[in-house]
């Protein structure tokens, strides 16, 4: 498990694949505002050794989305979005959700898996499938 202290400039990102399960129509949007609990459970994991946990509220996690649109609003084709969140972005989103949708791994209307962590590559059953160098 990671142990933060404050969003570090060399850190990891994590890109996630989220599939809508749900008939309707979905967005990233949708997907942010289902999850943004996962931020209070991140300051619950995360807060006593988190300076900035007291920034960090399902609000700021939807604002952080809505402030970085051409990082994190991917289109669903065909039911799924890839995206990567990661610390390093310094944004609210970025850190809550690179450590906690590697903890859930589904939601009302929807379930994800990581794809990629440092450069290695995973398939949706969590094993590892290459390394960072990609080799398999």
């Amino acid at each position: 498990m990671k142990t933060r202290t404050s969003f570090v400039a060399n850190s990891s990102s994590s890109s996630f694949v989220i599939t809508s399960t749900s008939g309707a129509k979905k967005t990233m949007r949708d997907f942010v505002e289902e999850n943004k609990d996962l931020a209070e459970e991140f300051v619950k994991r995360y807060g006593p050794t988190l300076k900035v946990a007291a920034a960090i509220t399902p609000e700021s996690l939807v604002e952080s989305f809505e402030k970085n649109l051409q990082w994190y609003d991917k289109p669903f084709v065909r039911k799924q979005a890839t995206v990567s969140f990661g610390d390093e972005d310094y944004t609210v989103i970025g850190e809550v959700f690179d450590y906690m949708l590697r903890e859930r791994t589904s939601s009302k209307s929807f379930k994800w898996y990581m794809y990629e962590c440092r450069g290695a590559e995973f398939n949706e059953d969590g094993k590892q499938i290459t390394d960072k160098q990609g080799i398999k």
